[in-house]
């Protein structure tokens, strides 16, 4: 379990006056919306795969663990700062250790 040192971090850190987003998430196909700080990010990996390097991003947001344990696959999420651009959760991946990544897709997941 995190340290209250960990979680007072945690909130500096993904506060929107520093370096997080203002993040709304809502639970599909209706649901009533969450708000969370967080930081989004469109990072790009390098996929060595029989000698041929492949690019291939995936927009990600991190969070508070606790802010974001209900949300499920195709729940819609919007940014602020990115107004006209949703996207949908793909993925979630919580650490152990309070925050989670959420992996995200612009077109819905097919379960």
């Amino acid at each position: 379990m995190p340290g209250n040192f960990l979680q007072n971090d945690l909130n500096t850190f993904l506060n929107p006056d520093n370096f997080g987003s203002y993040i709304t998430i809502t639970p599909q196909p209706r649901g009533t919306a969450i708000h969370v700080n967080g930081i989004f990010d469109n990072a790009t990996d390098v996929y060595d795969v029989n000698s041929q390097a492949f690019l291939s991003s995936t927009p990600q947001i991190t969070c508070k663990s606790v802010d974001v344990s209900g949300v499920a696959i195709n729940d819609l999420v919007q940014m602020a700062e990115f107004s006209g651009t949703s996207y949908y959760v793909m993925r979630s991946k919580p650490d152990g250790e309070g925050i989670t990544t959420i992996e995200l897709s612009e077109t819905k997941v097919s379960i």
